[in-house]
């Protein structure tokens, strides 16, 4: 399943963001500690991204890839104005 969380309310974000988490850790907290991935986007490749996406879940039958700040690394850059 893919989610993207995108709007001005942060709060709203991190909340569910926090409701995917503790869905994932019902079963042990561990285990979904083990598989969670988070990671920034602002920093990002394509190759980690791709990477955490494609990891198979460790002794688990889910994994959950959080990435702040994706939309953002997506942008069009303003390449060519005064360069």
């Amino acid at each position: 399943m893919f989610y993207i969380l995108h709007g001005p309310e942060e709060f709203e974000r991190s909340r569910e963001v926090a409701r995917l988490r503790a869905q994932l850790a019902a079963g042990d907290q561990a285990m979904a500690q083990l598989n969670t991935t988070v990671l920034d986007g602002k920093n990002l490749t394509l190759g980690e991204l791709r990477h955490a996406c494609d990891t198979v879940p460790f002794m688990y039958d889910r994994r959950l890839v959080v990435v702040h700040g994706l939309l953002g690394w997506l942008a069009p850059t303003k390449r060519g104005k005064g360069a």
